[in-house]
């Protein structure tokens, strides 16, 4: 008994440890927004550094994060900010690539308009709209608002005031929201998966310099879910959603050249089978292996 008893300890420790280390491989970022960082930053207009004299946004970083609102330079009151890499790429697209997103909206309410102050999230792909000739823009605002119920948002799908935070299947996101043929040029077999650029458009309708956007985290992970063991320890699911529309510029990572254009929650379940036979601890330590192995690098 003294024997079985220990077996099924060390069982449950090396399956904490393979939980650990899938968590670690799905947590991995591919890519992640310089929030820390305002000159690798652009902004309104003529993508000018945020922050500088001729930016019609101000910026500062503040506990880590990135705190953005409009100056007095600001004309029209939709300006964005974007972070971009026209010749080298932000990151390559692949399926199962999550976005995650933590942003606040603090809305003016100095201004009689402050219910109607939204963002909205784009990314820009160096893959081009045929129809357009512009590269390939998809705002994924309403997939991040369905991605959690609790987050405000416009009859337009934009993100109203409010704690923004989501996960979204990117692929998914994309698939719904634009054409079969752009998805297909990002994510098919001779497409373009380059994102380009990253941005989040400001619109307030006036000029609402205290309505305040603090940008946390913008990042994309890897979906791990199809690594399994073979006693059934498995990743489930996503729920997706994407739409809506906004504007920006971007430089092919293939041709060179300005171009311009327009344009949920993963939850992942794991079963602990009750009881865990000597292959399963074998599985269980090809994880471990592997961890330890891609932490000494």
């Amino acid at each position: 008994m003294k024997k079985i008893i220990g077996t099924s300890a060390m069982a449950i420790i090396l399956l904490a440890m393979c939980a650990t280390t899938m968590t670690a491989f799905a947590d991995e970022a591919k890519w992640e927004a310089p929030v820390d960082d305002i000159s690798a930053w652009v902004g309104s207009t003529g993508d000018v550094i945020l922050g500088s004299n001729g930016c019609w946004l101000d910026a500062d970083v503040v506990d880590g994060a990135l705190v953005v609102h409009q100056n007095e330079n600001c004309k029209v009151f939709y300006p964005y900010f974007r972070v971009k890499d026209g010749v080298n790429g932000l990151f390559e697209a692949e399926e199962g690539d999550i976005l995650n997103i933590d942003v606040t909206l603090e809305a003016d309410k100095s201004v009689d308009n402050a219910a109607n102050h939204n963002i909205a999230v784009s990314l820009t792909f160096a893959a081009i709209d045929e129809e357009t000739g512009s590269n390939i823009t998809v705002n994924i605002d309403k997939a991040i608002a369905e991605a959690n119920p609790s987050i405000n948002v416009a009859e337009t799908g934009s993100l109203l005031a409010g704690d923004i935070k989501a996960s979204v299947n990117l692929s998914e996101a994309v698939k719904q929201c634009t054409s079969k043929a752009n998805w297909e040029a990002i994510f098919g077999d001779n497409g373009d998966p380059t994102c380009i650029a990253a941005a989040i458009t400001i619109t307030t309708g006036k000029y609402a310099p205290k309505t305040i956007v603090t940008l946390r985290e913008l990042s994309i992970t890897s979906d791990r879910g199809d690594i399994t063991s073979d006693t059934d320890a498995s990743n489930s699911s996503s729920n997706t959603s994407a739409a809506s529309s906004a504007n920006s510029e971007a430089v092919s990572s293939k041709s060179s050249t300005l171009a311009s254009s327009s344009k949920n929650q993963v939850s992942t379940g794991e079963s602990i089978l009750p009881i865990v036979g000597t292959s399963a601890l074998a599985t269980i330590s090809v994880f471990v292996i592997v961890a330890l192995r891609k932490k000494s690098k």
